[in-house]
């Protein structure tokens, strides 16, 4: 029996560094908005969804580096709860990245599966394929890719999870099977492979 599942991409667009957050919490809440408007019942947002893709910049200020960073429970925080409590009362999933640091100091690129419904989070993943440098190029007017700089590398896996009362009254094939990679992590073989050995059947995979 088919199961339908009915999932939008946010197209967040340019978040620039000076950016204020308030501002960018409300382009996400808006267009959380409109794809509920016309169905959604899961919203996949880009890794760093909250603050612009600051790998990018050789960034030397570490109270500057540290704001771009999400500390705490991402889906209660001050500074990102605004997005989870509407997906809670519009009752849509949404899949979402950010820059976590952890109570041991350390950070990574991750992303949450927040459950509406219940209003809690299925899955965390944490991006495993990091690209880039770790040393800026010289030219100070390049741009840089220092992803591996700032994160360490992933370390909770490719895990497959299930997602209860998505698509209505259980079928034999049970609950829809979700996992998430974060952009890089598309390009390697085991990345899928990890997946599909759980028989996972949808992969969200957000990028910048």
């Amino acid at each position: 029996m088919p199961r339908i599942v009915r999932i939008a991409a946010a197209q967040v667009g340019a978040v620039n560094r000076a950016d204020a957050r308030p501002d960018t919490l409300n382009r996400l809440v808006r267009l959380l908005q409109d794809a509920a408007s016309k169905g959604a019942q899961v919203v996949l947002f880009p890794e760093c969804a909250f603050t612009t893709f600051f790998p990018r910049h050789f960034i030397t200020d570490e109270a500057e580096l540290e704001s771009f960073f999400e500390h705490g429970d991402v889906t209660t925080a001050e500074n990102t709860r605004s997005v989870f409590d509407k997906a809670k009362e519009l009752g849509v999933d949404i899949s979402i990245g950010f820059a976590e640091a952890t109570d041991e100091g350390d950070h990574y690129n991750a992303c949450v599966y927040f459950h509406a419904k219940t209003g809690s989070t299925l899955s965390k993943y944490r991006k495993i394929h990091l690209p880039g440098d770790f040393e800026p190029f010289p030219d100070p007017d390049a741009v840089n890719q220092l992803e591996k700089r700032y994160f360490k590398p992933g370390n909770l896996g490719f895990k497959a999870f299930r997602v209860p009362d998505l698509v209505g009254p259980a079928t034999d094939d049970g609950e829809p099977i979700f996992g998430m990679m974060i952009c890089n992590d598309r390009r390697w073989a085991e990345s899928w492979r990890c997946l599909g050995l759980q028989g996972v059947e949808m992969v969200l995979v957000g990028c910048t």
